[in-house]
């Protein structure tokens, strides 16, 4: 079961099944926001923020015929800084779920990503709202996400102070998401933002102080996307694109990469509690598992 979901998550396996930005054939489109080239385009940067193997994510970059920018005395692992000639793009990392060493390099690193993990879990769930102080009136955003932004503000006004001639484009998956919407807050001059997944990050106010072009991409079977904390005051903001909910496996296969089936999956550090798992059993793991970053570069891929 875990490496089901640890195929849809962001590993060294996809730089070798999967051609990161059709290796030059298709370039970036600068153009008017909100297109298909744009989203398939922050999508797999949103991917690739969750990957901590350097050299593969030069590799990866490169094939955009993009350089990494790492700010001085920042913390690499919460956001990724990659420009070309003309455009600087920052996209910021979600809820490490599952990422870098896995479970299959043992317990040791399975217990280094189980605490990045929980780290991210009391984020998520420290919804109560706190002032957002770059708003006008009332605006308020979710506590935890404005404590991960804090984070890594300065390490992102670092990154557009050192290339002042770059267009900007925000992008984030899931938790991510949110972190770039506050980051357009922050930055006016952006030239778009793309979400994949995102909660709710703040009240109307704060959504009505938002001047930058937003994004927001939505598979219609993502669970996490799809929670309402209406109560709390919050809603959603942008302009949506409900994508449809497809089978996994044959939209991971157009791409080049492979879902082991359930039931003859290696499970290292849980054993062969799962073994025999069903597909009718997967599906009810459908809201999370439609939630995966790699399957949004999947939709947007077979939209350009």
């Amino acid at each position: 079961m875990f490496d089901f979901i640890r195929a849809l998550m962001p590993r060294e396996e996809h730089a070798r099944g999967f051609r990161y930005f059709k290796e030059g054939a298709l370039p970036f489109a600068a153009g008017p926001t909100d297109t298909w080239n744009q989203a398939w385009w922050c999508a797999q940067l949103s991917l690739l923020s969750y990957t901590t193997d350097a050299e593969l994510l030069r590799k990866c970059l490169a094939a955009g015929s993009m350089t990494r920018f790492v700010p001085e005395g920042s913390d690499p692992t919460l956001l990724l800084c990659a420009h070309d000639a003309a455009n600087l793009f920052i996209a910021f990392r979600g809820t490490d779920v599952v990422s870098g060493a896995d479970f299959g390099a043992g317990l040791p690193a399975a217990g280094v990503h189980f605490k990045a993990f929980l780290e991210d879990v009391v984020i998520d769930v420290q919804a109560r709202p706190a002032r957002w102080p770059l708003a006008d009136g009332p605006g308020e955003v979710h506590g935890g996400f404005l404590e991960r932004y804090r984070a890594v503000q300065a390490q992102v006004r670092a990154a557009v102070a050192a290339f002042p001639g770059h267009a900007l484009w925000l992008c984030g998956h899931s938790l991510g998401g949110s972190l770039a919407l506050l980051a357009s807050s922050d930055h006016p001059q952006a030239r778009g933002v793309y979400t994949y997944g995102a909660p709710m990050t703040g009240n109307q106010a704060f959504v009505d102080s938002l001047s930058v072009p937003h994004a927001r991409l939505v598979d219609g079977d993502d669970g996490v996307a799809g929670l309402s904390l209406a109560r709390l005051g919050y809603v959603h903001g942008g302009h949506l694109t409900q994508l449809a909910p497809v089978h996994i496996r044959p939209l991971l296969a157009a791409i080049g990469i492979s879902v082991p089936p359930p039931a003859s999956l290696p499970l290292p550090v849980v054993g062969d509690v799962f073994e025999g798992f069903s597909e009718a059993t997967l599906a009810a793991f459908s809201p999370l598992l439609h939630h995966s970053p790699v399957l949004y570069v999947a939709q947007c891929q077979a939209k350009v």
